[in-house]
């Protein structure tokens, strides 16, 4: 699903970041801060990111928000509205158990 997609982008990121950080090869001229300022560039484009991500059904469900999260949920599912209301009423259900 997009959702874990969506997250499994923050470890991509950091470990492109760091790595790219590690192997560049930082000619003379360069600052010694360069490889260190590298991985700074995916961290932006994913803090930038993350501006842009919906909030979570889970946490609108426990503000009392049924109908932004039902919105929210439609959105990252392609599913029919009967398979996302019962997904909403199985958090609902996790929520009250807490």
């Amino acid at each position: 699903d997009s959702r874990g997609a969506m997250t499994s982008l923050f470890q991509l990121f950091t470990a492109v970041g760091v790595v790219i950080g590690a192997v560049i090869n930082v000619p003379r001229r360069w600052p010694w801060w360069v490889p260190f300022a590298v991985p700074v560039v995916p961290a932006g484009v994913l803090a930038i990111g993350l501006l842009f991500l919906p909030e979570s059904p889970r946490w609108l469900l426990k503000q009392n928000r049924y109908d932004e999260a039902m919105a929210v949920l439609t959105y990252l599912r392609s599913d029919t509205p009967e398979a996302i209301h019962s997904e909403l009423e199985e958090i609902e259900s996790a929520i009250r158990q807490e």
